[in-house]
């Protein structure tokens, strides 16, 4: 029997289980949290007047319902396979393909329920993801390179700054990305403030770090990353090496940082430093993994 999708659960010690197998141990028969998940709305009516307005909006959490029949002999051991690495309030990774996607997500187990003593065994799975994407394995990249800054002169203050862009065209629905800022040059680089920006749709979205005196020794590199729930920027030396977070210096951010969006998305690095590199150059670097908020 040839299945229309691939449906897999896994603990967190790498124990694995197949709920779609040739042998019909299992027979999923409903799955329900593909889609998109719910949103949490909070409004504030207008005093005196009809009608309201948006104060917050966020999804809290993906709920993944299994519904599936064990038709087959031997139910006994087979139930008791699913329950060696379905179980209550324990981590599982479930793997997800059809022949268009091939996607995974992760979470919790809330409950499993399966009936006794009837004709045919079935029960349920319910699974809660705080990470309410389905990850992809596709991964885009995108790289700029600065070679040569200009000189600028303000009074007897002399800097060196440039841009140095890159673009990405996914199809993925809105999601975070790793930028990485290399120091690929022979020379240290101070930098003396930076931005970065992200564009899509003629919106902007920016970080900025300024009135600072970064360096960054040959080989040192800045990784930004903007994930849900892991949104941070942090300093790395050339063996990569967790120098610290740079999250306090940051004097102004929007909300989105860096994350992609569907179709053409540029990215921008703007810095002013306080010396030239007579050698090598700076790299900046995106990565983006494709995910998606249903399949």
């Amino acid at each position: 029997m040839d299945m229309i999708f691939q449906l897999y659960l896994e603990d967190a010690y790498g124990n694995k289980i197949c709920l779609t197998d040739e042998e019909l141990h299992y027979v999923v028969s409903k799955i329900d949290g593909l889609y998109p998940p719910s949103a949490t709305l909070s409004t504030v009516g207008y005093p005196g007047a009809d009608g309201s307005y948006l104060t917050n909006a966020y999804v809290p959490k993906r709920n993944l319902v299994i519904s599936l029949i064990m038709p087959g002999t031997d139910i006994e051991m087979y139930r008791r396979e699913l329950y060696k690495v379905v179980q209550t309030g324990k981590y599982v990774k479930v793997y997800y393909s059809t022949a268009n996607r091939d996607v995974w997500t992760e979470g919790y187990v809330e409950s499993i329920t399966m009936e006794h003593f009837t004709s045919m065994t079935s029960g349920t799975i319910s699974i809660l993801c705080p990470d309410i994407y389905w990850h992809g394995y596709t991964e885009s990249t995108a790289s700029g390179i600065c070679h040569n800054p200009t000189e600028w002169v303000t009074g007897t203050t002399v800097t060196y700054s440039d841009t140095i862009s890159c673009n990405m065209s996914v199809d993925s629905d809105t999601y975070g990305t790793t930028m990485k800022i290399t120091n690929n040059s022979s020379d240290d680089i101070t930098f003396v403030s930076f931005y970065l920006q992200h564009g899509h749709g003629g919106e902007t979205a920016a970080i900025e770090v300024s009135d600072v005196e970064l360096t960054l020794s040959a080989g040192d590199y800045i990784l930004v990353t903007s994930q849900m729930g892991n949104k941070d920027i942090r300093l790395y030396n050339s063996e990569d090496k967790d120098q610290g977070s740079l999250f306090g210096m940051i004097t102004f951010s929007k909300l989105e940082w860096t994350e992609v969006k569907y179709e053409n998305n540029e990215f921008r690095f703007i810095f002013w430093a306080a010396e030239t590199f007579s050698s090598g150059d700076i790299i900046l670097e995106i990565t983006h993994t494709d995910a998606y908020l249903g399949v």
